[in-house]
């Protein structure tokens, strides 16, 4: 693709962004870590930045700290309509982990009589297994791949001091921003939330000016 082409392209979807952030009027909180989400609709309503809706159908776009499957999974009880892509509920945990359990099963002799350097050394020498033999094998912790696979995949990691904002219909993150973390107090959580709604103000602000209802 010519470079003018891709330019005028990723110009075009900025623009596109930037009017979809200029038409929301309302927004739903979700939760948020250490009550982030009370400061921010707080912060929010004295501002006059968006009209905050306690009924997500209400809503324009939804606030979120995070993303990922727990996300999803509001976004599923919220919003019926919701349906995430495939590719999102397929972790890259999950792809590793059973990646590695069958590069083991590979790896394995697929007969019983394999090589003698493959086999356990009861079965090398042909003698029966001891009674030590046999405590030591089940002393020997066992891990099962896939379910630590599973259960990394269940664990939704947050980004302190994060913020999104996912249009609704479209699902797409049409805004995000950081601001340093606060440390639980409430002073201290109100400064960043007022510093993430301030971010939000000005970024709607500029999306206004290109917008047709900006003209």
């Amino acid at each position: 693709m010519p470079l003018l082409a891709v330019l005028v392209w990723a110009g075009a979807a900025q623009t596109d962004e930037k009017a979809s952030l200029s038409s929301v009027r309302t927004v739903y909180l979700l939760p948020m870590a250490s009550g982030m989400d009370q400061y921010l609709a707080s912060q929010l309503t004295r501002e006059h930045v968006l009209h905050v809706v306690t009924d997500p159908t209400k809503a324009d776009a939804v606030l979120t700290d995070h993303l990922g499957a727990a996300f999803e999974a509001s976004l599923k009880e919220a919003y019926p309509e919701f349906r995430p892509s495939a590719h999102t509920s397929d972790s890259k945990s999950d792809r590793a982990t059973v990646k590695v359990a069958e590069s083991d099963k590979a790896s394995a002799p697929e007969k019983a009589g394999g090589k003698a350097s493959d086999q356990p050394p009861s079965q090398q020498t042909g003698k029966a297994p001891t009674a030590d033999s046999v405590d030591e094998a089940k002393s020997t912790p066992s891990m099962d791949l896939k379910s630590v696979g599973a259960e990394r995949a269940r664990t939704t990691m947050r980004a302190h001091g994060t913020l999104f904002m996912v249009r609704r219909g479209t699902w797409d993150v049409i805004w995000s921003a950081y601001a340093e973390p606060a440390r639980g107090q409430s002073k201290q959580m109100d400064k960043t939330a007022a510093k993430l709604v301030s971010q939000l103000k000005a970024s709607m602000k500029s999306s206004s000016a290109i917008s047709p209802d900006g003209k």
